[in-house]
C-alpha cells in the first residue's frame, strides 16, 4: 500500500492502485453525457502513470470550466466501487469555441443562447446582438464563447451569426 501498487477499498478488500501518489496530474479527453456527467478518457502516458485504462468520472461541480471534447488535466483521483473519481484541474486544449443555439432576449441589456447540443448543459449569456445581424428573439444563432466560467454557471459570449428562424428552410 505504501508504494502505491495496491489500495484498500473496505475492510479486507484490496485492488490495484488507480493513481500513483505524488505524481503529475493525469491528462485526457473529456466526454460529457446527456445527463451532464463527465468522463475523462486518459491518454497513453496517463494510462501508464495510473496503471489503469478506466475512464475517470467527473461530477458536474468538478468540471471547472471544461466542456465536452476538451483535453484536460485531472487531479484528486480516488477509487470508488464504480471506478475512479476525479476533478478537472485545468483545460489544456479547448475543443469548443462557438455554440449553436436558440437566442432569447432576457432584458434590454442581455440575452441568452440555449445550446442545441444535448452535451452542453450551460446557457451562454450574451449582450444584445448587433443590429446589422438582424437577429430577433427566438431565432437560431451562433455564439462565440468569450468567458469560460466554472460549471454549473452560464458561459459568457457574443452572438456572431444569425442562422434563421425555426420555420426557415434549412433550419432543422
Amino acid at each position: 500500500e505504501e508504494d502505491g501498487h495496491i489500495e484498500r477499498i473496505t475492510g479486507t478488500t484490496w485492488r490495484r492502485a488507480r493513481v500513483k501518489r505524488g505524481k503529475d496530474p493525469l491528462r485526457g479527453k473529456l466526454s460529457i453525457n446527456r445527463r451532464g456527467m463527465g468522463f475523462v478518457r486518459l491518454d497513453e502516458a496517463s494510462k501508464a502513470q495510473a496503471r489503469d485504462d478506466s475512464d475517470i468520472y467527473i461530477g458536474e461541480l468538478d468540471l471547472a470550466d471544461a466542456l465536452d471534447g476538451d483535453t484536460v488535466e485531472v487531479g484528486r483521483v480516488s477509487p470508488s466501487p464504480r471506478g475512479p473519481v476525479g476533478k478537472i484541474i485545468r483545460v489544456v486544449e479547448r475543443a469548443t469555441h462557438t455554440v449553436v443555439g436558440y437566442y432569447q432576449k432576457v432584458s434590454d441589456k442581455e440575452g441568452e443562447v440555449i445550446p442545441r447540443s444535448a452535451f452542453l448543459h450551460r446557457r451562454v449569456i450574451v449582450d444584445p446582438p448587433a443590429k446589422e445581424l438582424g437577429i430577433r428573439d427566438h431565432e437560431w444563432v451562433v455564439a462565440k464563447i468569450t468567458d469560460f466560467t466554472n460549471a454549473p454557471r452560464a458561459l459568457r459570449g457574443e452572438v456572431v451569426e444569425r442562422l434563421g428562424a425555426a420555420h426557415d428552410k434549412g433550419i432543422d
